[in-house]
């Protein structure tokens, strides 16, 4: 009797045995089926995504530069080849000089004392003092026909040299630094133009 109970329960060991090497085989299967290897294109876009993350955080961790607006470049005196801005001769014979080289109106202001000369291009802002005397020129070998000066309450004295109208003497209403526009409207040749300048007022 001993014997035949102690032989059932060595079989029982060998069949518990057995079934444990069984379940620990599945469980090891199971397991190894759950961490197969990702199929090599999951592993490139899974690799793709994360390097695009990287980018952008490097993009987001770099301060945008400062946009510092561009100065606008100051436009220089224009230089008419042929003109002696040095010129000792009066402001109305020096402007006579002006034929064949400048082809358009001019407003112009001149000082025989100080020998001042300038040519004022249309739009430009330029000083004016009391002493000063301003002019337009036109070319002589064009058709011109003149309208007057647009609200001219800034010159005292008109007077006329050759073909030239010379406007001076400031009104004494304007104060250093004032700003007046000056305006007048020409026809060359049949066409319509407008000269247009500011003038600072500068006390002498």
């Amino acid at each position: 009797m001993k014997k035949k109970a102690f032989k059932r329960k060595r079989n029982i060991l060998n069949v518990l045995a057995v079934l444990v090497m069984l379940m620990a085989t599945l469980l090891t299967a199971c397991s190894s089926s759950k961490t197969d290897a990702v199929p090599a294109s999951e592993e490139t876009s899974a690799a793709e995504a994360d390097k695009e993350a990287e980018q952008v955080k490097e993009e987001a961790a770099e301060p945008e530069p400062t946009a510092e607006p561009t100065p606008e470049p100051t436009p220089g005196a224009v230089v008419y080849e042929g003109i002696d801005m040095e010129s000792t001769l009066p402001g109305a014979e020096w402007m006579e000089t002006f034929n064949g080289i400048i082809e358009e109106p001019k407003f112009v202001i001149f000082n025989d004392e100080t020998n001042k000369k300038v040519i004022l291009e249309n739009g430009q802002e330029a000083e004016i003092s009391s002493t000063d005397t301003f002019s337009r020129y036109y070319p002589i070998d064009k058709e011109i026909v003149v309208g007057d000066l647009k609200d001219n309450t800034l010159f005292c004295d008109i007077d006329i040299a050759g073909r030239f109208k010379l406007y001076s003497d400031l009104f004494p209403g304007y104060k250093e630094g004032d700003k007046v526009e000056v305006s007048q409207v020409i026809w060359v040749d049949g066409e319509e133009m407008e000269l247009k300048v500011t003038l600072v007022i500068k006390n002498n």
